[in-house]
């Protein structure tokens, strides 16, 4: 597709606005709370659950030896920000490998919530809601205001979040009737802490699909119900992917990890094909003895890419990021990961990580759903599956203060520059969904991006001093139009265009002319 306009190239600009393609169509909401903003405000008000965690209970204390920059990672225990584990209530170490591993040894992530789900928050933040409720009146209710909502099938969460219908299919949306996912799929992520699942049942109660833990770490035994799960997911056609929870420290031991869920899968008989939902590597705190999780969301960068190397290469290319939004704000700020980031966990009200897919997304919206078929609760999420086109839009933004021009295949980042006063300048070319990488690479000193297909020239410019950010897109062997390349030699940017008209025209006012870069999708 053509640029409308080379405004920015050569002399003048023509805006085009980015709108989500959904703004303008009707949305019918089915079966939902009388009042959303009833329920969020109980739920929000609860006197003895933990924030961002409805269904976990406050502790009646926290002990004086709990830091406020410690952080909460389960009902009973708290980490510092040196990696010990504390019992909330009491201070005291915990030193059970169970729960904390050993120099060696990774321990079970699991083992810290005895299974279930839950998302780590500021020490500072419990400690705050635990004199909040110590405040509100003793005859109040202790099960949670009377907000405590036992979910049958897939029904909503304690804030809202709800299930309907848009354009006449399923869809989610968030307790403000914000539409999150198109033609959407209930789904439920399992380990053996599930225990021996009947999943016929549980097909029939509704689940569309699954997520099923295959291991953690490295050197580690898979999960001890993974191949059964994904038997039986096979046998009775419930389309399935997979997670990995992580204790990288660095891109050697993602790699590591990487190796070994391609050992594992091809062990469990999983070829790429079987898989209808991604490898998902699921990014958090963690904790284990001896060892400190990464804080520099340029060494996670690291992580993710050895990780992705390591499954490409295996063959596997249906990949995703997994995490929690305070932990992609975080530690996980970066562009890179967030453009593969596919399926995030919050518990609340509304998503608040937007940096993904309309609709190649997962919400991970409540950790106490419960299924016929499982015993005790299991984790639910709403999955947009819309067929997508195997054409990829990369967007082209014109910054007019710098004169610098910025490239991305992820609408979001595009939605935030235009925001941000950055000019749209719409669709430069279509890359594709898989084939040839090009690589992303960012100057810090005058906030330049720059792409290339060529691994030895990105190498270069990173050696130099500039930011390696991965891959941006995908480009085919042969595509249906030649994306040209042109470089400022003032400014130092470069545009890339199938408009051969624009390609010559700025190479007349002094532009050079490097020629084809790649093909377009």
């Amino acid at each position: 597709m053509k640029i409308a306009t080379t405004a920015s190239v050569v002399a003048m600009t023509v805006s085009v606005a980015v709108v989500p393609a959904y703004a303008m169509q009707d949305i019918a909401i089915e079966d939902t709370p009388s009042s959303f903003a009833a329920t969020v405000d109980d739920a929000q008000n609860s006197s003895n659950s933990m924030p961002d965690n409805p269904n976990a209970t406050l502790p009646e204390t926290v002990s004086e030896n709990i830091s406020d920059d410690s952080t909460v990672v389960s009902e009973n225990l708290a980490v510092t920000p040196e990696g010990d584990v504390q019992n909330i209530e009491t201070g005291e170490t915990v030193t059970d490998a169970q729960l904390v591993g050993t120099q060696s040894q990774q321990p079970d992530p699991l083992a810290k919530t005895d299974g279930e789900s839950f998302i780590p928050v500021s020490a500072s933040d419990v400690k705050d809601a635990v004199e909040q409720s110590v405040k509100q009146s003793v005859e109040q209710s202790s099960s949670k205001n009377g907000a405590t909502v036992k979910l049958a099938k897939f029904d909503g969460n304690d804030y809202g979040a709800h299930w309907g219908t848009y354009n006449n299919t399923k869809a989610f949306f968030d307790y403000k009737n914000n539409l999150f996912a198109q033609q959407a799929k209930g789904v439920i992520d399992v380990s053996s802490w599930q225990g021996d699942i009947d999943w016929a049942k549980a097909k029939a109660d509704g689940v569309e699909g699954a997520i099923i833990r295959l291991g953690f770490g490295w050197g580690n035994d898979a999960d001890a119900k993974a191949q059964r799960n994904i038997n039986e997911c096979k046998r009775l056609g419930i389309p399935f992917g997979i997670y990995w929870y992580s204790y990288a420290e660095d891109a050697s031991g993602s790699r590591q990890e990487g190796n070994d869920v391609v050992s594992k899968l091809r062990q469990m008989g999983v070829s790429p094909n079987d898989l209808k939902y991604p490898v998902y590597y699921d990014l958090e705190q963690w904790t284990w003895t001896g060892h400190t999780p990464p804080t520099n969301p340029n060494v996670y960068n690291g992580i993710v890419n050895a990780w992705y190397g390591a499954l490409q290469s295996g063959g596997y290319q249906n990949l995703g990021v997994y995490s929690y939004t305070s932990y992609l704000q975080g530690p996980l700020n970066n562009a890179n990961i967030y453009a593969k980031t596919r399926w995030v966990a919050q518990y609340g009200a509304r998503m608040e990580f937007t940096a993904f897919g309309t609709n190649d997304r997962g919400w991970q919206y409540t950790e106490s759903g419960h299924i016929n078929g499982i015993s005790g609760s299991v984790d639910m999420s709403a999955f947009g599956v819309k067929e997508l086109s195997q054409n990829v839009p990369i967007y082209r933004m014109y910054n007019r203060n710098s004169g610098l021009h910025h490239y991305t295949a992820n609408y979001d980042e595009a939605l935030d520059l235009s925001l941000k006063g950055w000019l749209a300048e719409g669709i430069s070319f279509f890359a594709a969904r898989e084939g040839n990488p090009v690589y992303r690479v960012y100057n810090p000193h005058d906030g330049n991006h720059h792409y290339t297909k060529d691994s030895e020239e990105k190498n270069y410019l990173v050696s130099l001093g500039w930011r390696d950010e991965g891959i941006g897109w995908f480009v085919p062997d042969k595509g249906k139009a030649n994306v040209y390349r042109l470089y400022n030699p003032y400014s130092g940017d470069h545009v890339f265009t199938e408009d051969l008209e624009e390609y010559n025209s700025a190479g007349s006012v002094g532009w050079h002319k490097e020629g084809i870069a790649w093909q377009s999708n």
